[in-house]
């Protein structure tokens, strides 16, 4: 497969905006464009706990920020390598099948955001953690 010739373009959650998933997918020789993202709230997980069971109820309130889980914030989760990878498929199940899209973040807004609290430092989305 090559990127230039056979792929039409690369697919983003808005959750990568502004991470180092968004500045390698540029550098692709194919146009980057978004896709409205899935968010979900803890709550919003409890309310389905047979949806993939309850355990994965309790990992995505693990590794969920302010209450709410995205694929970057599950990404993040992964590359710990302290969760069992299907596990944390079973969590991104219920992202995808019960969330909504994410509101627009204006320029300001983003760079509000482009910290988050990681184990108790600073770290931009995207940065090891």
């Amino acid at each position: 497969m090559r990127f230039d010739q056979d792929v039409e373009a690369l697919v983003l959650d808005p959750s990568y905006r502004g991470t180092d998933v968004e500045q390698a997918a540029r550098r692709l020789p194919c146009p980057v464009e978004w896709h409205p993202g899935f968010r979900l709230g803890v709550d919003g997980m409890r309310r389905y706990p047979d949806f993939r069971g309850p355990e994965y109820v309790e990992l995505g309130a693990e590794i969920a920020l302010d209450g709410h889980l995205d694929p970057w914030l599950i990404g993040r989760a992964a590359r710990t390598n302290r969760h069992d990878p299907q596990a944390l498929k079973k969590v991104w199940h219920y992202v995808a099948h019960y969330g909504a899209p994410q509101p627009p973040v204006d320029a300001g807004a983003a760079a509000d955001i482009a910290a988050v609290a990681v184990n108790g430092r600073t770290a931009a989305p995207g940065s090891p953690s």
